[in-house]
């Protein structure tokens, strides 16, 4: 199921939508837009935040929510996040590996 997502939200990208993605038990009672960063590609929750540097990312990211410009980059991360998935790892798992390889 998570190929078939990531597959998705790739193709999404390619049609030039940026998106915001959040499961369904999300609920949002104010406007989220300025709390993006503006020159942000891909932005996402992380469990446990204690980043104290936007370099540092020892922190397991949890993809329960997250925003994605449309662009070249972030295109491109889908395709690489998409080819590095393997079945026996947890998605937060892969999805940490994914952020620390990512150009």
């Amino acid at each position: 199921m998570m190929w078939a997502q990531l597959d998705f939200l790739r193709m999404v990208l390619e049609k030039g939508y940026s998106f915001i993605f959040s499961d369904v038990d999300v609920m949002w009672f104010r406007n989220l837009m300025p709390h993006f960063y503006p020159d942000g590609d891909f932005q996402m929750s992380y469990d446990d935040f204690l980043i104290r540097r936007p370099e540092e990312f020892d922190q397991l990211a949890n993809y329960s929510f997250s925003y994605v410009k449309s662009n070249r980059r972030s295109i491109e991360f889908y395709k690489f996040w998409y080819a590095t998935l393997l079945p026996r790892l947890q998605l937060r798992s892969r999805m940490a590996s994914a952020s620390k390889a990512s150009p």
